[in-house]
């Protein structure tokens, strides 16, 4: 079976793409032939080999991009298209060249269908949109949005996933020490991880909080007077939280080991993927509703907490208890793993070209 992915900027900090790697990875370990292709990156019209992935670099002009896909499309004979994100130019091309096409819906208030259509010319690009084969709602809450629209047997509802971890037996030698994980952006909501922890955690021994992701220019979504706001709330305390950058996979892997929590009051995701890679290390999630985003992730006070006033107190005593129990980590192994993910994708896929 040969499968392209649409991704934007796998290099950069995009979640969604980052997904769509793992995922490749896991569907390539199941036989699958899968080619990226890699929007708007810095390494431009660029081929290369990643492990058995074939990842195509695709510029940024409009006319180069569309000549490009349509010869892409019309040489490789793929089964199946899968977007990862709404991009015009490739799915109408992959759509008039009668491709079985795949969308991923990614970010619930940006790429919905709801939202789509109450963008300039949404009304347009939504009945375009229709002509998909499926739509991968990836939550019930963005399901609820793009069934104004679909017949309910184009959507399926498939989550992110994370990779299984073998060192479980480590996972309940927690430290005092808190995450947030994300942009440092308004709708993320770094500003109040910052105070909770500042109220509830603080003053506990060698109690620390690491804000690890891009921030500034740096960041999609880039603010720099949030930063800046953040920065100084923080200040008082800068023996106590700390803002990282940016960090690999190898260095955020540590701080998930040793970390009791993850402080997450983002106003709305798609899927977060950091929730279920943070979990999946045994660490607590002290979550906003985002929306009820956060009760299809997470069951309050059993595997996490869900707060709908961020001044609610959650005691170091019950994240403790969780760490013992290890649900945070089982739950996201029985549910979130991504070898079960990839074999629900391939599952799809095949009903879509039988």
């Amino acid at each position: 079976m040969n499968i392209a992915f649409v991704v934007y900027q796998i290099h950069k900090h995009s979640g969604a793409a980052q997904q769509a790697l793992k995922l490749a990875n896991a569907l390539v370990s199941l036989g699958v032939n899968i080619t990226i292709y890699n929007l708007n990156d810095d390494k431009l019209n660029h081929n290369e080999k990643v492990n058995e992935i074939t990842l195509a670099h695709v510029g940024k002009g409009q006319v180069g991009k569309a000549c490009f896909f349509c010869c892409q499309f019309i040489r490789h004979n793929f089964d199946v298209v899968h977007f990862h994100g709404n991009f015009s130019i490739p799915f109408i091309l992959a759509t008039l060249l009668r491709k079985k096409t795949l969308l991923k819906s990614t970010l619930y208030g940006q790429d919905d269908f709801d939202t789509l259509s109450k963008k300039k010319f949404g009304n347009y690009y939504v009945e375009l949109l229709k002509s998909v084969n499926i739509n991968n709602a990836l939550s019930n809450q963005i399901a609820a949005s793009n069934s104004k629209y679909l017949a309910s047997n184009k959507i399926v509802i498939i989550p992110n996933g994370v990779e299984y971890q073998v060192e479980a037996i480590s996972f309940t030698k927690k430290e005092n020490i808190f995450v947030f994980v994300g942009a440092i952006v308004k709708r993320k909501q770094a500003h109040i991880s910052i105070k909770y922890f500042i109220d509830h955690y603080s003053k506990l021994e060698n109690a620390q909080l690491y804000l690890i992701g891009p921030y500034g220019n740096t960041a999609a979504e880039s603010d720099i007077r949030y930063f800046n706001m953040c920065k100084e709330l923080a200040e008082p305390y800068n023996n106590k939280i700390h803002f990282t950058g940016n960090l690999d996979n190898k260095e955020l892997t540590k701080f998930y080991k040793k970390a009791k929590g993850l402080l997450f009051f983002s106003l709305k995701e798609g899927m977060p993927n950091v929730v279920l890679e943070a979990m999946s290390f045994n660490v607590v999630p002290i979550l906003s509703s985002m929306e009820g985003l956060s009760r299809e992730v997470v069951t309050h006070k059993t595997n996490g907490f869900i707060l709908d006033d961020e001044l609610n107190k959650v005691n170091i005593e019950d994240i403790d208890i969780l760490i013992k129990r290890m649900t945070p980590y089982t739950h996201i192994n029985a549910n979130f793993s991504m070898p079960n993910i990839a074999k629900r994708y391939l599952d799809t896929y095949k009903k879509m070209i039988t």
